[in-house]
């Protein structure tokens, strides 16, 4: 190569050279390296769909650019609409689509190679004409799988990360993932394999709060231990999309670094007509419990002791003695815990990771006055009490936390 007048390097999913980065590859740290080596110093372009601010920077720093030559094009995907179904029979879900959908080419997306090869029996017993694809295959069968769907073959292919990448089909009217996706840009990258014919699509994540525990188990299983850490902020980040109650195209877009975004108006969240409710008294609960409980646990355990648990480890370290134990003892674990995720998603509670990831009250959630915001379809209202309400929220935070709280809440 030192022989050729190369006057261009051109660097494709340029993502990969970040550490931070979801899909980081070692190799690519080396292209720096052979650009220097060159007798005549090309220009060096990188490319890439899915970077965030950070591994922005870090393209720029490890390939020699001048930050002042990026160029954004912007994230949004405007036929696109996005949404997240929670707390339904996922397969039921997807069969009912698949059967309004059949004419449609889709991808459904699963987390494993198990769950791929369970999909696409389970579909071909139900009659659609399904292909699959994992990196379990061998090549011929890859192949194969793939030549059907491109060709239109087979409508739906079922598939974990592996498939993809390169692919150029146009008409894919969906995109499913069966399970919760490890990060943003993986889910981006994928969601975004649909209507590039620039149609209307559908990009659905169907989230089970098992598809948490599975996405951890496969980050813990890195050969890499660095990495670790930065693989479970960037997964807080997605369980964050599947809880927040904003638009989600207007998460995506802030997740990239766009700060200055618009209600699409066509995401699920958007056009969720749900009754809403207050629920500033249950926020204000859990963050209490944590503060009480030392901000030393996790989700689990705040959500035992604001149910009441009798758990072993609950009396063990007598958080059962706490004045916040029990107060949600009418509703279950599961119910606290999607609160939780959604006042993360909020960014009011703070998680801190590493082997057992524990959460906390940040600046921001002991300051908030907790406004304007839906959990579950259920949205906190401004009322003539508010400013009642923020003074209020100030003693409790200006006592940390010790403001009894039954107390505030009576009072409210």
């Amino acid at each position: 190569m030192q022989d050729m007048d190369i006057p261009l390097i051109a660097v494709d999913e340029a993502h990969c050279i970040s550490q931070w980065g979801h899909d980081f590859r070692p190799s690519y740290l080396q292209i720096s390296g052979l650009a220097d080596r060159l007798p005549r110093k090309p220009i060096v372009l990188a490319l890439t769909a899915t970077a965030t601010p950070k591994v922005r920077e870090d393209i720029c720093a490890s390939l020699k650019i001048n930050p002042e030559n990026t160029v954004i094009t912007g994230f949004e995907r405007s036929n696109l609409s996005f949404s997240v179904v929670k707390g339904q029979d996922r397969q039921a879900y997807l069969r009912d689509f698949i059967k309004k959908n059949e004419k449609e080419a889709g991808i459904i997306y699963a987390a494993t190679r198990k769950i791929v090869d369970q999909l696409y029996e389970w579909l071909q017993k139900e009659g659609f004409n399904a292909a699959r694809y994992h990196a379990g295959m061998n090549d011929e069968d890859r192949n194969r799988e793939q030549d059907r769907f491109l060709q239109d073959e087979a409508t739906v292919m079922v598939a974990t990360s592996a498939f993809g990448m390169g692919i150029d089909k146009s008409n894919i009217r969906y995109v499913f993932h069966f399970q919760m996706p490890k990060n943003m840009e993986s889910y981006y990258q994928e969601a975004g394999r649909a209507g590039r014919d620039g149609l209307d699509s559908e990009c659905i994540v169907l989230y089970s709060s098992q598809d948490v525990q599975v996405q951890r188990f496969l980050i813990d299983q890195s050969a890499d231990r660095e990495r670790i850490a930065p693989e479970l902020e960037k997964l807080q980040q997605m369980v964050g999309y599947c809880h927040t109650e904003e638009c989600l195209q207007s998460y995506i877009l802030h997740y990239f670094g766009e700060t200055e975004t618009v209600k699409c108006g066509r995401c699920g969240n958007c056009t969720d007509a749900r009754e809403t409710e207050d629920v500033t008294k249950d926020a204000q609960m859990v963050l209490s419990c944590i503060i009480r409980m030392g901000q030393k646990y996790g989700k689990a355990m705040t959500a035992n002791v604001l149910t009441g648990s009798r758990n072993k480890k609950v009396l063990e370290f007598r958080l059962d003695k706490l004045p916040t134990y029990g107060l949600m003892k009418d509703r279950n674990a599961k119910q606290v815990n999607d609160l939780i995720e959604f006042l993360i998603s909020q960014e009011l509670i703070g998680v801190e990771h590493g082997t057992y990831p524990t959460i906390y009250v940040p600046e921001k959630g002991r300051m908030s006055c907790l406004a304007r915001f839906r959990f579950s379809g259920k949205k906190l209202l401004r009322s003539s009490r508010f400013p009642m309400m923020i003074r209020y929220l100030k003693s409790f935070v200006s006592c940390g936390g010790m403001l009894p709280l039954r107390k505030m809440c009576r009072r409210l």
